[in-house]
């Protein structure tokens, strides 16, 4: 991947870490993923709401 993510693609990625580290037993992390994927996919919700460019 040569170009930044896009919001979206953060989460997303985040969630798969969440599932990992979950099926792992590391369910602190996997929390911290979740929490973040929410909060990435919110802000980008948040700027398509505004008429700012895709994110």
């Amino acid at each position: 991947m040569s170009e930044i993510p896009t919001l979206r693609e953060m989460a997303l990625i985040l969630d798969d870490q969440a599932i990992e580290s979950a099926l792992k037993g590391e369910h602190k992390e996997a929390l911290d993923a979740v929490t973040l994927a929410m909060a990435l996919e919110s802000r980008h919700r948040q700027t398509l709401d505004v008429g700012w460019p895709k994110s």
